[in-house]
């Protein structure tokens, strides 16, 4: 840590009543997803004075900058967040991403590391831990709504498609939906054992403009119908064209928008499923050169809505593996407030 900051953060102390305990690195430092044009941001935790609590004069938070309000921060600039005590173990009991980065920043090496710090720190690995992500959840959903991603649908199109081709290596082309649906029960086993919610057969009245009024058979992919005498070979060219347009789509709303918010869903995501996985998270993050590139626009959009997609998945199935409980009661932080206050 430069005199820089220490003397901002006893300034700080000073014009606040309160002591600070805690400060790190935070943001792209911390992850490992620093490029050469990221600023410098810090976190930290400080104690408010038992006078300023009784006083109700303590802040919950406050955040200085070295940069400009009016401009983007350039690498030279320091931005610093410090957060109460309280705010914090708040923040950590309702699960929300930034607490839990701070608890496991811990783990790492520091800028400024008290006892204070270790009592906070291993009291909370021991009490205050939960499987209530659904604050990280809800930011990936978001940040995917966001940029247009519909993940399960794609997902679906995607293995219906490359189930497509692969069977069509081993058959004729020209055999037709009704061959394979009704005599060889091909593709009504493999829409059965995948249990698609957007692929599916139906029974639907015949074209509009023509005499057939009765109901017909269809093949629906994605609310597009596909009569049963369609060959394979059609179907796939016709699924492979909506893959690609699908993924086409999404680059386009994704070109020219924030490739940074996006890479932070990813590496969320990641998070949670290192800490319902082990118990902890890592920093720098074991995905930290994945998460760069999304960054930097380098991961095709296509491959990003998949990856978020398993993932996800993953998380749900973790979830109900997990140990963890589910929820953890305020009362528990306020035992450790109690305890830092003691003397």
């Amino acid at each position: 840590m430069n005199d820089s900051i220490k003397s901002l953060l006893t300034q700080f102390e000073q014009d606040n009543d309160c002591t600070v305990i805690y400060v790190t690195k935070s943001g792209s430092h911390l992850y490992g997803t620093s490029t050469p044009t990221s600023d410098t941001d810090y976190l930290g935790l400080f104690l408010p004075s038992k006078r300023s609590l009784l006083l109700k004069t303590a802040p919950e938070h406050l955040v200085f900058t070295t940069g400009s309000s009016g401009s983007k921060n350039t690498v030279d600039d320091i931005d610093i967040t410090l957060w109460s005590v309280h705010k914090f173990l708040s923040q950590l009991v309702s699960g929300e991403t930034g607490a839990y980065d701070l608890l496991f920043s811990m783990n790492g090496t520091p800028e400024l590391f008290t006892p204070t710090s270790t009592t906070i720190r291993d009291y909370a690995l021991k009490h205050l831990l939960s499987k209530n992500v659904n604050s990280f959840i809800a930011f990936v959903l978001g940040q995917s709504e966001r940029y247009g991603i519909k993940g399960s649908r794609y997902k679906e199109l995607y293995t219906f498609t490359t189930w497509l081709s692969n069977t069509l290596k081993r058959m004729h082309p020209n055999y037709s939906l009704l061959t394979i649906a009704n005599q060889m029960g091909i593709l009504v086993n493999h829409i059965d054992n995948h249990k698609y919610k957007y692929i599916k057969l139906v029974r639907a009245p015949g074209p509009k403009g023509t005499n057939q009024h009765e109901l017909l058979d269809y093949l629906e992919v994605l609310d597009k119908k596909h009569a049963n005498t369609v060959t394979m070979g059609t179907l796939l060219s016709r699924t492979a064209t909506k893959f690609n347009y699908a993924g086409n789509r999404t680059k386009a709303a994704m070109d020219g928008t924030d490739w940074k918010s996006l890479s932070s869903a990813v590496r969320v995501v990641k998070e949670v499923h290192e800490l319902l996985e082990t118990g902890a998270i890592t920093f720098p993050l074991v995905h930290a050169d994945y998460i760069r590139d999304i960054k930097l626009g380098k991961v095709l959009p296509g491959y990003i809505m998949l990856e978020l997609q398993h993932d996800i998945d993953k998380i749900d199935l973790l979830l109900e593996q997990s140990t963890l409980p589910a929820h953890v009661p305020m009362l528990f932080a306020y035992d450790l407030i109690l305890q830092l206050y003691k003397d």
